[in-house]
This record gives structure tokens, C-alpha cells and sequence, in this order.
């Protein structure tokens, strides 16, 4: 997706390597939303490429009190989704590693 200038990804379980994948593959990309994307972790030279590269950046960890529908996760619920969903994760992300 070259032409992609904006990509909202809420919620999703996009992690370090797919994120950086999207870096390289879209070179237009102006907007990134990766609220409660808790798998990506903006640490080091992935945060500072994408403060360099996105115009407008949405770190998982923003708030959500813009957004047009209720964004609102509670802890507990959070915690019991990537703790059903880490095998998940391990398994799908090694296949590409």
C-alpha cells in the first residue's frame, strides 16, 4: 500500500515487526492510530521513526476521548483479552520472524 496516507488500528494486536513492515511499505503514511495497540511497544528506534515519519501519531497508550464511539476499555477486560490471545500472538508472529 505505497499511497496509504492514513491507517487507524485500534485495538488490534500489530506488534513491533508488522509495525515496521508498514514503516517501510508505506511511504506516504501521514496519520497512524495505534491506540490500545498494547502489543506495539514505541520504544528506541521504532518511536523515534515514527515520531520522524508520522505527522500525526497515535501512541497505544493515548486517550481515546475523541473518538466518535465509546473507545473506552476497562483494565480487567484488557488483561483477560491478551492473556486469552498470547498463544495467539507467539504462534502467529514466529511464522514471520
Amino acid at each position: 500500500m505505497p499511497e496509504l496516507r492514513h491507517l487507524q488500528l485500534f485495538r488490534n494486536r500489530l506488534t513491533n515487526v508488522r509495525l515496521e513492515l508498514i514503516l517501510n511499505g508505506c511511504a506516504h503514511l501521514e496519520f497512524l492510530d495505534l491506540c490500545q495497540c498494547y502489543s506495539v511497544n514505541l520504544t528506541d528506534n521504532l518511536g523515534e521513526r515514527c515520531a520522524e515519519k508520522i505527522k500525526d501519531l497515535r501512541r497505544p497508550s493515548d486517550p481515546t476521548d475523541d473518538y466518535e464511539f465509546n473507545a473506552y476499555i476497562m483494565e480487567q477486560e484488557m488483561d483477560e483479552y491478551y492473556l486469552n490471545s498470547a498463544l495467539d500472538i507467539e504462534t502467529f508472529d514466529t511464522d514471520y520472524d
